[in-house]
């Protein structure tokens, strides 16, 4: 729970949701079932995505994800330990606002997370403060993503 340790330690004040299976996070975001009562279960801020969930590629999920009502105006920021430009290309047509190479420790983590919370606390857009972090990876050109 990296993510976690980076908040505490940041003293970052995001209220975390962490989801391991796809199918929950879709529940959560749509308000189904366990998810329904919206005071107890609010929409995210923003959406941190890893692409690879154990229950398939959130990727493919992401266009439909943005999609459910009061999701398409979030900022969705992939955090991925692939620079492949094919992957990274295939997750901004997907829908992502941003996409970032996973860190190693908790600080440059805590970074990311503080940039992204002052970005939605501020009604910054997320992409703009997003590209001064050295973690973060631009649509790649096209001759790129053909590998």
């Amino acid at each position: 729970m990296l993510i976690a340790d980076a908040l505490h330690r940041g003293s970052i004040p995001f209220r975390l949701r962490q989801f391991n299976d796809l199918s929950v996070a879709r529940s959560y975001l749509r308000g189904d079932g366990d998810f329904a009562a919206r005071g107890l279960h609010p929409l995210p801020s923003a959406v941190l995505l890893d692409l690879q969930f154990a229950s398939g590629d959130a990727s493919l999920a992401l266009p439909e994800l943005r999609l459910i009502p009061g999701c398409h105006q979030l900022p969705w920021i992939v955090l991925s330990d692939t620079s492949s430009p094919a992957k990274i290309a295939q997750a901004y047509r997907a829908g992502a606002d941003c996409y970032l190479l996973k860190p190693f420790g908790t600080e440059p983590l805590g970074l990311i997370l503080r940039t992204i919370y002052e970005c939605v606390s501020t009604d910054s857009p997320v992409s703009t403060l997003l590209q001064a972090l050295a973690e973060y990876q631009p649509f790649p050109l096209l001759a790129q993503t053909a590998q």
